[in-house]
């Protein structure tokens, strides 16, 4: 048995626990072909990749939820103070922590995502606000000694919020575009590869949300339901590099996100400490496959493999602080985790300011 071959089977078995029988001829067939010092490096490296390619889409998902969050306490702020003309405007930073592993033996990625939101809402009729917001975000991506990715996202949303009582509820619809460009390295016995290609992508989502709240003495407390569909489509690109160059075909990744939970706020003057827990799910399908083809021999056919998988249930908790700074202005900070997710691993903050008029 080749080199090659052995390391086709160990990275099939071992790392991936699973891989088409497609894929595992045609890129041995690729290993035969090419002229290079190290057959089982290029062939492992043509195998990665597209699980590689794949933390580009779910990436997207995640950093969609934490601008959905920012949005959602700044509704949670406009509708806790209104001014005489009916206009809020506000301003909130965030940063995302985000680690996701993938297969056993294959890279990791680890993400540093930054974000800038700012809006505006009007008042529609008591307890009825609605508004809009921009926001653009950047994340840097490390694939270790494998490369890595940044992505930009210009984001547009328009939102509304409604409060009768004890019962509250929001919706936002957003829609982003991003750019990326992805580095790969590949390590070929003495020497390396580098491999560049960039393209872009989009995600439309629509979000709602809404809970019913108790009062007790100093604690406002209560159930909190909702869900956030995505769509993510992340456009096909060729890359340009050496003779272990792919073009990538365009991935599509939905997502159907569940939650349930729980919001406590407790009133302290000028400061509303609060916390709140959600369990989320995942009812989508996750997964599937990427799909590459070699640059070098366009006669070789294209193959797939899987995409990561990451956990369909997981918690979220938050904790943060509500202040009221005089004249009209509101601040919030908060820090969030997620945690029991397959695979992931997630931390966040905000800080943003909402002013009334």
């Amino acid at each position: 048995m080749t080199s090659c071959t052995r390391r086709l089977l160990a990275a099939a078995t071992l790392s991936l626990g699973f891989c088409s029988s497609q894929a595992l001829a045609q890129t041995g067939i690729a290993c035969a072909l090419l002229d290079v010092s190290n057959k089982a490096d290029f062939c492992y490296a043509m195998l990665a990749a597209p699980s590689e390619a794949s933390f580009l889409a779910e990436s997207a998902v995640k950093t969609r939820l934490g601008l959905i969050s920012t949005i959602q306490n700044q509704i949670a702020l406009s509708q806790s103070h209104r001014g005489p003309s009916g206009v809020n405007a506000w301003a909130s930073g965030s940063t995302l922590s985000l680690s996701m592993r993938n297969y056993p033996g294959l890279p990791d990625d680890p993400d540093i995502a930054l974000a800038g939101t700012a809006g505006a809402d009007y008042t529609l009729a008591p307890g009825l606000i609605a508004g809009f917001a921009l926001s653009g975000g950047s994340l840097d991506s490390s694939l270790g000694a494998y490369g890595g990715f940044k992505v930009n996202e210009t984001t547009g949303s328009l939102y509304a919020g409604w409060q009768e009582g004890a019962l509250w509820a929001n919706a936002i619809a957003t829609y982003g575009r991003f750019g990326f460009d992805m580095t790969r390295i590949i390590t070929l016995g003495q020497r390396q590869e580098t491999n560049t290609g960039s393209a872009g992508g989009d995600n439309w989502s629509a979000a709602l949300q809404g809970g019913y709240v108790f009062t007790s003495d100093k604690i406002t407390h209560g159930p909190v339901a909702g869900f956030v569909h995505q769509n993510v489509g992340i456009d096909g690109f060729r890359e340009t590099g050496g003779l272990s160059a792919l073009e990538f075909g365009g991935q599509a990744r939905q997502s159907t996100v569940g939650q349930l939970g729980y919001l406590a706020i407790y009133e302290l003057g000028k400061y509303q400490p609060y916390v709140e827990a959600l369990w989320n799910h995942e009812f989508a399908n996750t997964g599937g496959d990427v799909s590459a083809k070699l640059v070098s021999f366009k006669a070789f056919p294209a193959f797939s493999m899987p995409a990561v998988l990451l956990g369909k249930d997981w918690g979220e908790a938050k904790a943060g602080v509500k202040i009221d700074v005089g004249s009209g202005v509101k601040l919030v900070v908060e820090g969030s985790a997620d945690f029991g997710q397959t695979s992931t691993t997630l931390l966040g903050g905000q800080v943003g300011l909402n002013a009334s008029f």
